[in-house]
């Protein structure tokens, strides 16, 4: 699986590609300036709980 991330402080754009298609997904953004190792994991998990 390749995954690609444009990512901001407001908005992430995610495009994960394998050999059965691909799949789009957006989430917050992240600054690790301001959100923590734990806050970005548990937006990750919540958001790929949906899918």
């Amino acid at each position: 699986m390749i995954v690609i991330v444009d990512s901001g402080s407001t908005k992430a754009d995610w495009k994960m590609v394998n050999s059965t298609g691909t799949r789009t997904i957006s989430t917050m953004g992240f600054n690790p300036v301001f959100h923590s190792e734990n806050k970005i994991y548990q937006e990750l998990q919540e958001v790929l709980a949906t899918m």
